[in-house]
This record gives structure tokens, C-alpha cells and sequence, in this order.
């Protein structure tokens, strides 16, 4: 306590906060568990404790007084209000919240405001609560708050200070926000607790962990600037300003777009979203501020940019589109290869009806058939496996990942490896048994393990996956016919799991029957049958 030159200190408590009451000239210090009154000859005139019901947390962490002459006491458990007319002491939680309270304001309207860990709250009196103010800016920790005449309300959050324009607030309901830290004037690290106080010259000084600041709203900048955001590069090289579409080389469909965002008041790092004019889902906000675009049309396609400043309300999105040219080759066209495999199936097909008219008096001509179907199958497979596989081995080089290409080469070679062992063994064997053109089902499930692994590699973090397979099944004297099982799969991971959009389970249960038949039963919880069928409709690529 200080007295013109005089100092003195008062060893017999240690203060957390401290609130002066100038209509009865009497000194409110909140320490552990309680809050003590002290006149002007620094004597104990009253205790507010545990026994009188306070109820807010080891320590009291602020005190105020509203405009009705209640005071508010927090601590790091809830809020109390106590009435000194009558003596009575009431605890309140912050909206249902046990967060804790470690600051507070009355502003000229009269409503309360306090700061939790929870974020900012405010006294309804209708309700008789604490209701919390809902905006996303505002959720993370408020340790400091204050009003500024009739103009701001200031509140701490861990990068910065907000001043919300207390006017619009009562008259449209909007809360109007302004961001400010080390990037745009306010260069105090981590505002504390109760630490804001309004001057007689309406300046407001604040403690924070490195510095004192003044804080003169007069002098402020609350315009709020405009962002906007451009493609600036297409696969390093600049595109001219206002242009509205850029060509790739001939037979190129992949790219890497490169944006720039321009914004006079950034006080944090821009985020980036981005999806091609035929999407509906946006890719997830990045602070990256380019993308890899991969698998575009021949012919046209829309790419969609849009931007914000992360901590700036979030109606404040710029956004931009460019058209990207992309020319391919007739054997390059997205139709082509199901195409090409319609004709090889069709004459594979016209030679099965040869080969079953020509072997028709065989006595296993059924069987015979079937494993011709299989080699149909395969002749299928294999353009339309490899093609795959080198479409997503293309994309992470294009990226420039070399450590990622180098682990996706040496998952392909093993997986193409089985792949074509399993495709030598059943379309060129030339016995008549079509039980020694199967493979054991241990090699099958070695085969379908390495195209898991190669797909999971692909998406990360996009699906897990598990074998369950019956105790009584031996797989390495079963045999089945080759690649069997994967085609299965790799419908159930394309037009189930990588449609759903956040991380699923792919489960491949493996028994035997009450006929002691093999039952292989694929599973997945992705977007389910009817739902990928209907994008498959959609699709440009409509093959069987």
C-alpha cells in the first residue's frame, strides 16, 4: 500500500488480485479460499469465506462490482455473487462448465463479462446464468477482459487481444471482431490474469508476460481489410495477372497450382482450401500455399481456391477459380483402357464360346469353362491393375516425395510380382484339371496382403484392415483360383472406404460352411452399395 512516499507491505496474506471500491473507500483482496475487505487503516472489515458458502476454487483469482452493486468473485472452479445488502452469497458455473474464472468487466450497458479457460462468458440476468458468448474466435483461453467507454470490449486469447465493437453488439447482435498481435502492433506476449486497467485519459494498460503495454483506441486501425487470393504458378512457372485459364503440355494431367493471398492486415498465417469445379468436398484448410492436382479430365476442368486468416471471423473467405487446359493422346483418354478392355473382353468372350463349343463333348466342360471365365477375368485385370498402380506411382513424383516414390516402387514390384505369377498360373497352364491351375490360399492371402499394404500406402490414414480367417481352414493345402479375391477388395476400398471421407475398416472373414464350403465374406463400413453405384453413374469412367 502506497501513501505519497510512503510504502508498505502487508506480509500476513499473499494477494491474487486486488479491487478498490470507491463508494465505500474499502480495499477487496482475494488470496486463498477467501476474499478479505480492508478500510482505509488497512484493518480487516470483513471475510468472505468457505463458511459463508464461497465456493469458487482454491484461490480467489478476481473481484468485481456490477452496475446493481453486487460483487463477483472467481477462482479456478466457478463464479459467486455476493449481495452486501443482505448478506447473501451465491456460486454460479460458467454455462454448465467447471472452467474456472480469471477476469472480469462491467460494461456501460451493465452485463458482465467474465473470461474462463472455457472462453468468454456473460451474467443474464433474465436467466439468472452465465451463458457463454459463442464464437469460435473466442474459445480458447481468457485470462484478461476489459471495456473501453462504450466503444470495445477487450479480451485476451493465447495469439493476441480482440476488441469487439460494443455498439454493433447491442444493436444488431453482431459480434464484430478485430485481431491484434505481435504481426500487426500488439507485441505482448500472453496477456494475464486481471491484468487490464483504464485510465483517467481513457488508455488502457495491460501486463503481459514480457512487457507492459498502453493501449490507446484512438490511435487503432479497425478497418477491416480486404483479402484476396490469385493462382499465381502453375507447376512453377507464373501465370500473367487476370488470366482465366491455363494449358498444360500434351498428354500431362497432372499439375502443382501455387497461390498467393493479398491482405494489407494479416495479424496470423493465411489457410488455403481448394477442390475442382466438379467436386462437392473442399480439401481440409492447409497453411501450404499450393496443391497437387492430379487425374484431371481431358478438356476442361474448373479449379476452385478459396482463403482465410486464421482467428479473423470466418465469413471472411476470398475466393478464385481457374481453368485448367489438359490435352491427352487417344491411348492416354480416361476411356480408353475400359474401353480396350471392352473389345479384348468381347473377344475373349466370342473365343469362349468357341473353345466350349469345341471341347463340348468333354466331361468337365463346366469346370473347363469356368477357367476360361478366369482368364477372361485376368486378361481384364492386368492393363487395368498396372495402369492404376503407375497413375498413383506418377502423382508422388510429381510431388517430388522421393523417399515416399522409393517405398511405393518397392511395395509395387512385390505386389506385381504375385500379381503376374498368379496370372502365368492360370492363363498359360495346359493341363485340363483346373485344380492345378489354382493356387494355395496362403499365396492368394500373400498376394491380397501386398495390394492392401500398396493401397494403404496411397490413402493413409484412410482404412484399416483385418483377416479373420477359421482355425479349422489350413491355407497352405486349400487352393483357390488366382487373384480371386482382390478385385473384390479393391471395389470395396475405391467405391466404399475412399468415398466416405474419414477413416474406416475393411474386413476380409475367411471359413468353411456347414457344406464345408470355403466362404470368403469382404466387408466394409464405407458409403455402402447404392450410394457408390450412384457415383459410379456419375462417373466418366463407365466401365464393368
Amino acid at each position: 500500500m502506497v501513501a505519497g512516499d510512503h510504502f508498505e507491505q502487508m506480509k500476513d496474506i499473499y494477494c491474487m488480485t486486488t479491487f478498490y471500491d470507491p463508494q465505500t473507500d474499502l480495499l477487496w483482496v482475494g488470496t486463498k479460499g477467501q476474499a478479505i475487505v480492508y478500510d482505509q487503516n488497512r484493518k480487516k472489515v470483513q471475510v468472505i469465506q468457505e463458511r459463508q458458502g464461497l465456493n469458487v476454487g482454491n484461490n480467489v483469482l478476481t473481484i468485481g462490482k456490477d452496475a446493481q452493486g453486487y460483487f463477483w468473485l472467481g477462482g479456478g472452479k466457478q463464479v459467486a455473487r455476493y449481495d452486501p445488502r443482505r448478506d447473501h452469497l451465491r456460486n454460479y458455473s460458467l454455462s454448465g462448465h467447471l472452467s474456472g474464472c480469471y477476469a472480469q468487466c462491467t460494461d456501460y450497458k451493465g452485463t458482465t463479462w467474465f473470461g474462463s479457460r472455457g472462453g468468454l462468458f456473460w451474467y443474464d440476468a433474465k436467466s439468472d446464468s452465465i451463458l457463454q458468448l459463442k464464437r469460435e474466435e473466442l474459445s480458447d483461453d481468457v485470462v484478461a477482459v476489459a471495456s473501453i467507454d462504450s466503444t470495445w470490449l477487450v479480451v485476451s486469447q493465447p495469439y493476441g487481444i480482440y476488441l469487439m465493437d460494443l455498439k454493433k453488439y447491442y444493436r444488431s447482435g453482431e459480434t464484430d471482431l478485430h485481431l491484434y498481435n505481435e504481426k500487426n502492433g500488439f507485441t505482448g506476449v500472453e496477456p494475464n490474469q486481471d491484468g487490464m486497467y483504464l485510465d483517467s485519459n481513457n488508455e488502457l494498460w495491460i501486463t503481459t508476460s514480457t512487457e507492459l503495454v498502453r493501449f490507446t483506441p484512438q490511435k487503432l486501425n479497425v478497418s477491416q481489410n480486404s483479402l484476396s487470393v490469385r493462382i499465381a504458378k502453375c507447376n512453377g512457372e507464373r501465370i500473367p495477372f487476370g488470366a482465366s485459364q491455363v494449358r498444360l503440355p500434351r498428354n500431362q494431367n497432372s499439375t502443382v497450382l501455387t497461390f498467393d493471398a493479398i491482405a494489407f492486415n494479416r495479424p496470423n498465417p493465411v489457410q488455403y482450401a481448394w477442390k475442382k469445379s466438379t467436386d462437392s468436398i473442399w480439401s481440409p484448410w492447409q497453411e501450404e500455399n499450393y496443391a497437387i492436382i492430379s487425374q484431371l479430365k481431358d478438356g476442361k476442368t474448373g479449379i476452385e481456391v478459396r482463403a482465410r486468416i486464421v482467428g479473423l471471423p470466418l465469413g471472411n473467405l476470398a475466393g478464385t477459380r481457374m481453368d485448367v487446359l489438359v490435352s491427352m493422346a487417344l491411348y492416354r483418354q480416361a476411356w480408353f483402357f475400359p474401353t480396350l478392355l471392352s473389345i479384348v473382353t468381347l473377344l475373349v468372350i466370342v473365343t469362349l464360346v468357341l473353345l466350349i463349343k469345341t471341347f463340348s463333348s468333354m466331361v468337365r466342360i463346366g469346370k473347363q469353362a469356368k477357367m476360361f471365365q478366369l482368364q477372361a477375368i485376368l486378361s481384364q485385370l492386368n492393363p487395368h491393375f498396372i495402369f492404376n498402380v503407375l497413375a498413383a506411382l506418377q502423382s508422388v513424383i510429381l510431388s517430388a516425395n522421393l523417399q515416399k516414390a522409393n517405398e511405393y516402387l518397392v511395395k509395387m514390384s512385390g505386389l506385381i510380382r504375385g500379381f503376374l505369377d498368379a496370372s502365368i498360373s492360370a492363363g498359360f497352364s495346359r493341363t485340363k484339371n483346373i485344380r492345378e491351375t489354382e493356387l494355395p490360399l496362403s499365396k492368394e492371402l500373400e498376394i491380397l496382403d501386398h495390394f492392401i499394404q500398396f493401397q494403404q500406402l496411397i490413402y493413409p490414414d484412410r482404412f484399416t484392415y483385418e483377416l479373420i480367417m477359421d482355425s479349422a481352414i489350413s491355407p497352405e493345402k486349400l487352393t483357390v483360383p488366382p487373384m480371386l479375391i482382390q478385385p473384390f477388395v479393391e471395389n470395396s476400398i475405391k467405391h466404399g472406404l475412399l468415398q466416405k471421407g474419414n477413416m474406416g475398416k475393411l474386413t476380409v472373414h475367411i471359413y468353411l460352411d456347414e457344406k464345408r464350403t470355403l466362404v470368403v465374406d469382404i466387408a466394409d463400413d464405407g458409403i455402402g452399395i447404392e450410394k457408390a453405384e450412384a457415383l459410379m453413374r456419375q462417373s466418366h469412367l463407365l466401365y464393368t
